[in-house]
Formats: C-alpha cells, structure tokens, sequence
C-alpha cells in the first residue's frame, strides 16, 4: 500500500442548480392534474347532494304513503262503522215498519168487522127514508168513526 496517497473516491459536494422554469408540456399537465382533482372534488359534493336529495326523495314519499295508508285505514274503519250503524237502523226501522203493518193489519180486520153490521143495517133500511132510519145511519157512523179515531 501507497503511502500517502489516498485511491478512495469521495462524493464530491454538488452545487445547487439552478431551479429550471417548468416546461409548457409539465405546466399543462399540472392544470390538468388540478382540473381533474377538481371536476373530481366536485361530482363528488353534486353526488352528495344528490344522494341527499333522493334520501329526501325517499323519505318523503315513504311517508307520504304511510300517511295515505293511514288515511286509507281510518277511511275504511270510518266506512265499516257507518255501514254497520246503517244496517242497525235499517233492522230497526225494518221492525218499526213490521211493527206499524201489524197494527194496520189489526185496525183494518177490526174495520171490516165493524163495517160489516154497518154496511148490513145501511143496505137493509135504505129503502126507507123515515127520520128514524137516517137518524140510526148517523148515530152508527158517529159511532164507527169514535171507534176508529179511538184506535189510531
């Protein structure tokens, strides 16, 4: 081995360069990179919005036609409970009138059976014209028409 002499090779100190003016084609690329990240940034906030939106969408309309059930629901309860009150007083007005063609029935056999003795003492003294005769035919049809007043 040499004396002296020193074979190792030492990094040698770099100077700093100078900072190179960035090439059109880099400057390009750069304002495109950032354009991009923006169009990026900015579908992302529009997708956000939208996403919120049709949640809103979706919510809204969900409650909607929960609210539209709902009012459906208590519309046929409302018309169920109408319908069945209309049947009960229908059944009752039903046996009302029942009740009424009975009682007319009843006031209608009890007429013909009070016309008939009339209509048979009025066809049988007809011919004769004494004031007895009408006086009996008044006194008779005084008492029919007590008799049905009476009844009614």
């Amino acid at each position: 081995m040499k004396s002296g002499t020193d074979t190792t090779d030492y990094p040698q100190p770099q100077l700093p360069l100078k900072e190179a003016q960035p090439s059109a084609r880099s400057r390009a690329a750069k304002s495109a990179l950032q354009q991009a990240n923006t169009i990026l940034t900015e579908q992302s906030r529009l997708q956000r919005i939208q996403s919120k939106r049709l949640y809103r969408t979706e919510l809204f309309f969900a409650l909607l036609s929960a609210g539209l059930a709902w009012n459906l629901w208590k519309t046929r309860e409302s018309y169920n409970l109408c319908k069945e009150r209309t049947q009960l007083e229908l059944a009752r007005l039903k046996q009302e009138r029942d009740a009424v063609q009975f009682q007319l029935s009843n006031i209608g056999l009890s007429l013909e059976n009070q016309l008939e003795p009339i209509a048979d003492y009025l066809y049988d003294t007809r011919f004769q014209n004494t004031t007895q005769v009408r006086q009996k035919r008044k006194e008779a049809l005084y008492k029919w028409l007590q008799s049905i007043f009476h009844q009614v």
